[in-house]
């Protein structure tokens, strides 16, 4: 009752999924590789749907201060600073942000972002 073990070395020629080996020369899943567009999803989910849930203030038109976003866990263990949930909501193709700034009591700057389109919380 031997037991044998064969060990065999992938044949480079061969494909085993030739749909994700087309998708990837196409750029499709390097796209959603890159660390800005899976910062773009996740700020569009929380906009779009996810403030409440996630205990983030959102004034009518929909608001949110970039601090308290940077607050929450995912950009927190990112280290995502405001600068750059800036630049990615103004150089998003599709303009799904906008962002403003607005002085506090105290005359200090805060930043805001927005989705602008496709909402399922009651704003705008």
């Amino acid at each position: 009752k031997n037991k044998f073990i064969i060990f065999l070395k992938p044949n480079p020629n061969l494909n085993p999924n030739p749909k994700n080996d087309q998708m990837q020369k196409s750029g499709y899943l390097k796209r959603d590789q890159d660390p800005d567009v899976r910062i773009s999803k996740n700020l569009s989910y929380l906009l779009r749907h996810g403030a409440v849930k996630e205990g983030l203030n959102i004034d009518k038109a929909g608001f949110v201060k970039i601090d308290d976003i940077l607050q929450l866990l995912y950009y927190r263990s990112k280290k995502i600073p405001a600068e750059r949930i800036v630049k990615i909501a103004e150089t998003n193709e599709k303009r799904r942000y906008e962002v403003k700034t607005e002085n506090d009591q105290n005359g200090v700057p805060v930043l805001y972002i927005r989705a602008t389109q496709g909402h399922s919380l009651n704003v705008l």
